[in-house]
């Protein structure tokens, strides 16, 4: 378990995956062995343009966004189907369905009303 400082002086708890750590991160400099064995970053991706990065630290979508961007707004979806030539949905929990492109953008959402 890490106790994390943020230069705001916000303080959060994370796990370390102690295999990550020492299995797959030997040679890397402390913390990136730290992010490997935890979902943190030790920066953001340099695939990320400056709209994607916004709205990730917004924790919003839009569509043109790359379809990567989606579980840094999201996290991980509970589900993904492969619609061959139409792209993916990505499906989270039981009420929002995410539309990717096959170049990988955010083409449409769906909110379900599952009363």
């Amino acid at each position: 378990m890490l106790k994390l400082r943020f230069p705001s002086g916000q303080e959060a708890l994370s796990y370390l995956n102690t295999t990550l750590f020492w299995a797959l991160s030997a040679g890397k400099p402390f913390l990136e062995r730290v992010c490997l064995g935890t979902s943190l970053l030790p920066e953001v991706p340099a695939k990320f343009n400056d709209a994607e990065v916004a709205a990730i630290k917004d924790g919003k979508l839009f569509r043109g966004m790359k379809g990567d961007a989606v579980p840094y707004v999201l996290g991980l979806p509970t589900k993904e189907n492969d619609w061959g030539i139409g792209g993916k949905q990505l499906i989270y929990g039981k009420s929002l369905l995410i539309y990717v492109d096959t170049q990988g953008l955010v083409t449409d959402w769906q909110v379900l009303d599952n009363r």
